[in-house]
């Protein structure tokens, strides 16, 4: 598939071309289902094709994968200079009968049969009919099919065997030598092998053989059963090289049954290909009629009873045993070294047995008559088992990734003595490997000698894909009594599953780790009876063996009482084999495991050392002491300690490869698997054993422990508190509650702690006392750690909170913002920048959250600190949250101070100028408005919220507004920087400033745009409280630049206030929201010599009188009194006066500029005139307007 081209226009060539290459390669070099070929059937494969162009420069040592590359492209470039030069077309492939070049290295055995160690599979591109696309020649990839095909068939013809001859080595050992075309093999053959069948099963099954040989060459020579077949083995491999057999039930949910499909329609197709005789129809007909125990036999052996058989697949006789050394003359029949050839002998072995396998599966499956269940299952496990063996040897090794796993069983035996360099020791090296590979399939290895490669501490992926076939289909001969091969695999997937957590998917379509976890200990609890034994009461044989000690779990045992100990259980056990008990037998390793409890060495061990001798025998059951207890009951106490005691090793099982602070997604599952066997444990325990015991058992508290850590580990809250709440240890308990409020709170889940507090804790009432004593006590002493992580204060605010408790929860707030500030100065150390960024959000963020508890409380309470010396009003937290958030946008600041001690330090006044220099107007003001409320006033009589805040705008905002850079030094940062960002945090009409701004434009205008939209804002909005801050504005607008035009908007501020009231003229105005002084304005403008402005200023009053109310319905008694500053006027008259007389001599510019200050003048005088008629009319109908008033 990896070759199939798009025809699309689009398409990149080169990398369709480069993709065939690699699909190519790898069907080279990582062929399915056999070994790679060798280097001498490339070279001939390459020839055959006329690749190579001159044979006599290219070594059979130089084909590789870069060398065969090129010469495709060549021969693609060669067909298309062809294609487009018909003149110069010469052919490309030898003719029948060119003779094959002789390379000066020929590939031996190993070199041919080079191992890959990939794990995953390429499909057999060479096998494919590709007689439809005859028309397609010239096609880059039917140049790589028809490479790849000449390739497969000059290998079949280097597999020819030719002859097989006996080679002595000494006078007491002969080699068989197997001739083939292109290598020569060293096989230790029966060649008597045929008439030694005097049996007729061994008849039976060597006849099976062939035809199972017959059958499967007839399927890889026809192109539809080559099809299924390539599916089939494509299955198979899949199959072993991920567990699936195991990790997914065949055997309980049917699955292997859609493989037993495919099989048996590859075996009924077979079977049409092959003219079978008679005999072999008898053959397939009394498949089913078979001893199971020579079905067994005949489908797990490694090798074959037919020597055609064993001949056709280069299946070797393996030995059973090593011998001890190696013969007195080794032939060095080649220079090759033993490990190399070893491995390719192996590889070969494997891939033959596999084949052999496979070809017995298609037999079975071709019985005219239903498979039965047990032939079905020994075979499945077979294939299997030896594809499983094919793919583990070929991974790579957990120790060293650039071995795999053969090379380094093959290192660790070539370390042993009588191995040697040469061919005689790999044979020895292939064989011991073989024997003992397929003797884990027998169940010929002892569980005491299991092999490295399924061995859970070694290599536990390599081991649970090889146990997989043997554990899911069990051999007959081991049904019921596997229990060491089904803990060996619990390990396996244990150790599977923490490899698979590191990097599970929940939306992934892999097992769970969850999964896996409940199938190990599935596996672990097959082997333990859950049933009670006995319903026998165990009372009196507690107390028998308690005696009067007290404290009879406190038994202090030497390490030599262990085998006393053993001897004693041993022979207790012995009663139960005496009276025929049917239960299993107890092995070894579980009576030793029984003998570390401590509660069996309290109970048993006193009475095993009062016997006699350093032994124990029968007579230690006929004991004075166990003189009224049933033999059998004291045999059925034994097994249910037993049984506990195989429970609680399955729990140290399961939980051996948790990993409980990863933090891994899928934990709390696989806590739980763990958790349900941990409960399986306490519930034996605690229904089978007497109370008077459980209470003291030291295991039981332990289970109840290991239960607490994995529920929390996990984070199963509700089983940790219900594991600490059944402990019956008191101090335990405490111990497990606190770490668990500690552990949820360092985790974050406050949540579930809150719905937790409800829960009643013994006779200390419910959890949320101890909860937030416990709290509070960490905190407290995590009080000088700036760096922790974990929020003790914000979880008991929270807990307070859930309460309603809010006084309690600001005093916790109250106390986090000391702590915190009172943790960052009496440090020694400066604080790194993160640090002091937690330290200012931490005191920000507790000042807010203790102003809002307060807020919620009634408004009589709205105080805290009655318990300590300095109590605070609602007042003075708002005010020191306003503050806390002001150094908090101070801190973050690039040009803050680097030290957090000064800006916590800094007096509030020193905080107001160093916030408004920054940009900071908005706090600035704020915490000016604070310090306000707190003091009043200074004792100068001056308001400090606006003797602040006019420092603030005169000082700051008016330069910003006005772009003056003449402030202050231009070196000064502060001044210079953009304050964008701070302008437009303070106020929402600075944002739409921005927005209104398009095209190209600088900083410096926009930024003078929004700081004179805040002036305006701030000055309108105090104007009020601040009497006087316009003028104070203006003034300072006038000092930076005489020449510059007051606002309109702070001069109708000024003239009339805030909303625009033009009655009383000049005299000083109260607004709704300021205070307007016209007066003032002019004299303010006079001083800064703005004549022309101060006579407009004048006229805009005194015009504002014509809207008014009519002058003859005015009264003096009812407050409206005019107030017209006639000696500022005529002073200000006068000034221009003197002026305009003096400027004579003046320049033509000067001359313009005082014909315009004439001319505001004259407009002054005009309205002047109006003014004084107005007046006249209000005299003479001021008396008309009393006597109005008075009927009125």
């Amino acid at each position: 598939d990896d070759m199939e081209m798009d025809d699309t226009p689009d398409v990149d060539i080169a990398q369709l071309e480069a993709n065939i290459d690699r699909a190519g390669l790898l069907a080279i070099l990582q062929p399915f289902g056999r070994s790679r070929p060798s280097a001498l059937a490339v070279y001939r494969a390459m020839f055959r094709l006329g690749l190579l162009v001159n044979t006599q420069d290219i070594q059979l040592d130089e084909i590789h994968p870069a060398s065969i590359v090129l010469a495709m492209r060549n021969w693609k470039k060669r067909d298309e200079f062809e294609a487009s030069h018909p003149s110069f077309a010469t052919s490309l492939v030898p003719r029948e009968g060119s003779p094959l070049p002789s390379p000066h290295h020929h590939g031996g055995d190993h070199h041919a049969k080079r191992h890959s160690n990939k794990s995953y599979r390429v499909s057999d591109d060479e096998e494919e009919d590709i007689e439809s696309n005859g028309g397609n020649e010239n096609s880059y990839r039917l140049k790589w099919i028809s490479l790849l095909s000449e390739i497969r068939h000059e290998e079949l013809q280097l597999n020819d065997v030719l002859s097989i001859s006996s080679l002595p080595l000494s006078p007491s050992s002969t080699i068989n030598i197997m001739i083939r075309v292109g290598t020569v093999s060293m096989l230790s053959l029966d060649n008597s092998v045929e008439s030694n069948l005097n049996n007729e099963y061994e008849k039976f099954m060597a006849a099976l053989d062939e035809l199972s040989l017959d059958l499967i060459v007839a399927a890889m020579d026809d192109p539809d059963c080559r099809q299924l077949l390539s599916a089939l083995e494509a299955l198979i491999y899949n199959a072993a090289s991920k567990a699936s057999p195991l990790v997914s039930s065949w055997s309980s949910n049917d699955l292997g049954n859609d493989l037993m499909v495919q099989i048996c329609n590859l075996a009924n197709l077979a079977m049409t290909k092959v003219d079978l005789t008679e005999h072999q129809l008898h053959l397939l007909s009394n498949i089913s009629n078979l001893d199971m125990s020579f079905a067994e036999k005949w489908l797990q052996s490694p090798t074959s009873l037919s020597s055609s058989v064993s001949n056709h697949l280069a299946i070797m006789k393996t030995f059973v045993t090593m011998p001890n050394s190696v013969p007195d003359k080794e032939m060095p029949l080649c220079d090759a070294d033993a490990q190399g050839s070893a491995t390719a002998l192996i590889l070969s072995m494997v891939e033959s047995t596999r084949l052999l396998s496979l070809s017995r599966l298609i037999v079975v499956s071709g019985m005219p008559q239903s498979v039965p269940t047990h032939l079905q299952n020994n075979a499945l496990r077979s294939i299997l088992y030896s594809t499983a063996l094919s793919w583990a040897f070929k991974q790579s090794s957990s120790d060293d990734k650039s071995r795999t796993i053969l090379d380094e069983y093959l290192s660790h035996e070539m370390t042993k003595e009588f191995y040697s360099s040469g061919v005689t020791s790999a044979m020895h090296l292939a064989d011991m490997c073989i024997a003992s590979s397929f003797s884990v399939l027998s169940n010929e290895t002892s569980d005491s000698m299991l092999l490295p490669l399924v061995s859970p501490s070694h290599e536990p992926r390599i081991a649970l894909r090889l146990l997989a076939p043997l554990v899911e289909y069990p051999n007959f001969a081991l049904l019921g009594n596997d229990q060491k091969r089904k803990e060996v695999t619990a390990e396996c997937l244990l150790a599977e599953a923490a490899v698979v957590a590191k990097h599970y998917d929940r939306d992934a379509t892999t097992t769970s780790p969850k999964d896996l976890w409940s199938l190990a200990s599935q596996f672990l609890s097959d082997s333990i009876s859950l049933e009670s034994l006995s319903t026998t009461n165990f009372n009196d044989i507690f107390e028998c063996l308690k005696g009067n000690r007290g404290t009879w779990w406190c038994f202090e045992a030497e390490p030599h009482h262990e085998e006393l100990l053993f001897q004693a259980l041993t022979v207790i056990l012995q009663i139960g084999d005496d009276d025929g008990d049917s239960s299993t037998p107890e092995t070894e390793e579980e009576i030793q495991r029984l003998c570390t409890m401590q509660t069996v060495k309290s109970l048993f061990l006193p009475l095993a050392l009062c016997s006699k001798g350093i032994s124990v025998d029968q007579s230690f059951i006929d004991g004075n002491a166990w003189r009224n207890i049933p033999r059998m009951s004291m045999y059925n106490f034994v097994k249910t300690l037993m049984k506990v005691s195989n429970l609680i090793h399955r729990v140290d099982t399961v939980g051996r490869y948790l990993k409980l602070g990863s933090g891994e997604k899928s934990l709390p599952p696989c806590c739980a698997v763990v958790l349900e066997a941990v409960n399986d444990a306490i519930t034996s325990i605690t229904s089978a054993l007497p109370p008077e015991m459980c209470r003291d058992m030291p295991e039981l508290s332990s289970l109840y422990s290991v239960a607490f850590k994995t529920s929390v580990g996990g984070r199963l809250w509700n089983e940790a508190l219900d594991a600490c709440i059944t402990n019956s240890g008191e101090k335990d308990k405490n111990d497990n509650l606190k770490y668990l409020i500690l552990e949820m709170v360092r985790v974050g889940d406050i949540g579930k702690l809150v719905d937790m507090s409800l829960t009643v804790v013994g006779g200390s009432g419910d959890l949320f006392q101890l909860a937030t004593t416990i709290v509070e006590e960490a905190a407290l002493e995590q009080q000088d750690d700036l760096d922790s992580g974990v929020d003790y204060w914000g979880c008991l605010y929270t807990l307070h909170a859930s309460r309603g408790n809010w006084k309690q929860a600001a005093e916790a707030m109250d106390i986090c913002g000391k702590v915190t500030v009172s943790s960052a100065l009496s440090t020694t150390n400066p604080l790194t920048r993160g640090a002091s960024k937690k330290v200012m959000d931490r005191a920000s963020l507790s000042a807010h959250a203790c102003a809002h508890a307060v807020s919620l409380l009634d408004t009589s309470h709205q105080y805290i600190g009655e318990q300590r010396d300095t109590i605070l009003t609602k007042e003075d937290i708002e005010r020191r949250a306003v503050r806390a958030s002001a150094l908090r946008a101070l801190s973050m600041d690039e040009c803050s101070p680097n030290s957090i001690s000064s800006i916590l330090k800094s007096p509030s006044l020193d905080t107001i100028d160093i916030l408004a220099r920054m940009g900071y107007y908005e706090h600035a003001i704020a915490v000016a408005a604070g310090v306000s409320s707190k003091r009043r006033s200074n004792p100068s009589g001056v308001d400090v919220f606006f003797d602040s805040l006019r420092h603030i705008l005169c000082t700051y905002l008016v330069p910003e507004a006005m772009a003056c850079s003449a402030i202050s030094d231009e070196d000064n940062q502060l001044e210079s920087r953009s304050k964008l960002i701070q302008m437009q945090a303070s106020s929402s009409v600075c944002e739409q400033a921005i927005a209104c701004k398009s095209g190209p434009s600088t900083t410096s205008p926009v930024q003078a745009t929004m700081a004179m939209n805040l002036l305006h804002q701030y000055t309108s909005a105090y104007s009020k409280r601040c009497g006087g801050l316009g003028l104070s504005v203006a003034s300072a607008i006038l000092d930076l630049n005489e020449n510059v035009v007051l606002p309109i908007w702070l001069k109708d501020l000024c003239m009339f206030g805030s909303p625009a009231n033009g009655s009383n003229l000049f005299a000083r105005k109260n607004c709704d929201s300021s205070i307007a002084d016209p007066s003032a304005l002019v004299r303010l403008l006079m001083s800064h010599h703005l004549y022309g402005d101060s006579c407009d200023v004048v006229t805009a009053i005194l015009s504002s009188q014509a809207s008014s109310s009519s002058p003859s319905s005015r009264l003096p008694e009812k407050g409206s009194i005019d107030y017209v500053p006639y000696d500022l006027i005529d002073r200000l008259w006068q000034i221009i006066e003197n002026i305009a007389s003096s400027s004579a001599t003046a320049s033509e510019k000067t001359q313009k500029k005082i014909q315009l200050l004439l001319q505001s003048r004259t407009c002054m005088e005009k309205s002047l005139t109006k003014h004084f008629e107005r007046l006249k009319l209000s005299e003479d109908g001021l008396r008309s307007a009393r006597t109005l008033s008075n009927n009125a």
